[in-house]
């Protein structure tokens, strides 16, 4: 803070959950000012480090947002006229001001708006025609019947990310409260895909 006016921010946790907790620590929701960015992002991370000591982590890695989606990202450059909905929030010139102050980069993703949603739907269809012709079944869930694809949506969750970058385990519990308000929304609504055994593919 500079005369009451913020010129930063960077949040540090530890995740005590993952295997890795002993050693790693992260950071997310980055603020700068293009104006003074460098200058600033050398203090915070200065902060960060003499943090990180105290806390016996050897490793920080970001950015980390409250989500397993977009926001756990910088962009390195953009490839299109507009970014993917709900992609990483960041300008573009955060990156390279992280990869000078010593970071590197662990893992790349690309995401790109290829098509209009009217182009885009037709091919949902077809692809949809061609699962059922394989014997992949689709069920609609409603309101008060979601739930009652909670127990297997966790178990297929648990399995599906458990080699993504930074994936924290959850237990049922806490699965299930995440999603208990869908069956009271206005036109809730899931789809499950099983496999002609029933097993769940998706949903």
């Amino acid at each position: 803070i500079d005369a009451c006016r913020a010129r930063g921010q960077l949040s540090l946790f530890i995740n005590r959950r993952l295997p890795d907790r002993a050693r790693v620590a992260y950071f997310g929701l980055p603020e700068l000012s293009q104006e003074d960015a460098a200058p600033v992002l050398g203090r915070l991370l200065r902060c960060a480090e003499e943090w990180c000591r105290e806390q016996g982590v050897d490793t920080l890695r970001g950015p980390i947002a409250y989500s397993t989606w977009y926001p756990n990202k910088f962009v390195s450059r953009e490839l299109a006229g507009e970014r993917f909905p709900g992609d990483a929030p960041h300008p573009a010139w955060y990156t390279p001001l992280f990869l000078e102050a010593g970071f590197h980069v662990v893992q790349e993703y690309f995401s790109v708006v290829s098509e209009p949603l009217e182009r885009f739907v037709p091919r949902i269809e077809a692809a949809a025609r061609f699962a059922r012709a394989r014997g992949v079944e689709f069920e609609r869930l409603e309101g008060a019947s979601i739930p009652r694809l909670f127990p297997e949506a966790h178990a297929l969750c648990q399995r599906a990310f458990a080699g993504n970058f930074s994936f924290t385990s959850i237990d049922y519990r806490e699965f299930s409260s995440l999603y208990a308000n869908a069956q009271v929304l206005p036109d809730a609504l899931a789809i499950a895909a099983r496999d002609a055994t029933g097993n769940l593919l998706g949903f």
